[in-house]
């Protein structure tokens, strides 16, 4: 077991090993690996982290890929249920972001394998809403043809997206789809925020969700003008940690340890 994908644009310098998805264009990053002009770009961080990032843009204009609005790129991981894996990635939303309407940005995504239902929601969707609160609701079916939205619809979090600066989310998801069997840490800047037991977490499909990163029109709220983010790629390890400081470690970051465990920031409501 080890890190099975590095997507973190330092280290990978282009969006090869990506899907890509956006403004009409829907291919991977072998093909593009510069990305869809003007939509899916790499730079310099220009909010001066020193990284190379990706700048999401989705203008109310552009046309649907994948059946939707979206600046997104993401990571399909290889292998079945039930499965393990550590996810880190950091997003940047800018200060002035318009909140005038709930925009999705970020994502665990299913891939429905037959029969299943087309109004199925997301595995994990994390939208930032008019209050300015990220949350981020989980879907799942332990039946082999999932039923109908809303799919045991649940919200495991509602956190501050800190605005104006880079936040760095660590995700470790025990994926199950067997109710009581699946597992889900979450922590924000170093900090855990979500800790969760014995919950089914995912659809009942043959492939792992994939991990999505971008601005998506998801509820379809039109005219919204133009959304801007930015987001450092991810990295996925399968890797059995026994803690967040071990995971970091793999990833080339021992000095960033664990900090005291902040509970008032975690929301669950089964």
């Amino acid at each position: 077991m080890a890190v099975v994908f590095d997507g973190r644009f330092n280290t990978l310098g282009n969006f090869v090993g990506y899907g890509l998805q956006a403004n009409g264009v829907d291919t991977t990053g072998f093909a593009s690996p510069t990305g869809v002009s003007g939509r899916l770009e790499l730079m310099l961080d220009p909010y001066g982290s020193g990284d190379q990032v990706c700048r999401h843009t989705l203008y109310d204009t552009d046309a649907e890929a994948a059946a939707g609005q979206r600046s997104e790129y993401y990571y399909q991981p290889a292998g079945a249920l039930p499965k393990t894996l550590w996810y880190w990635f950091a997003i940047f939303i800018p200060a002035d972001w318009d909140s005038s309407k709930r925009m999705v940005i970020m994502q665990q995504h299913d891939t429905p394998d037959g029969g299943d239902s087309t109004t199925r929601t997301p595995t994990m969707i994390g939208y930032l809403d008019t209050n300015r609160l990220i949350y981020l609701p989980n879907s799942y079916d332990p039946n082999a043809v999932s039923t109908p939205h809303p799919n045991f619809n649940r919200l495991c979090l509602a956190t501050d997206p800190a605005f104006g600066r880079w936040q760095e989310w660590v995700m470790k998801v025990g994926w199950s789809c067997v109710p009581g069997a699946g597992t889900l840490d979450m922590w924000i800047d170093r900090r855990k925020v979500y800790v969760e037991t014995a919950q089914i977490n995912t659809y009942n499909d043959t492939a792992l969700p994939h991990v999505k990163q971008g601005v998506y029109d998801y509820y379809h709220v039109s005219g919204f003008g133009t959304r801007r983010m930015y987001s450092k790629g991810v990295l996925v390890s399968d890797t059995a940690h026994a803690s967040f400081n071990a995971f970091m470690t793999e990833a080339g970051w021992p000095s960033k340890t664990e900090l005291e465990m902040v509970t008032p920031l975690a929301l669950s409501i089964a």
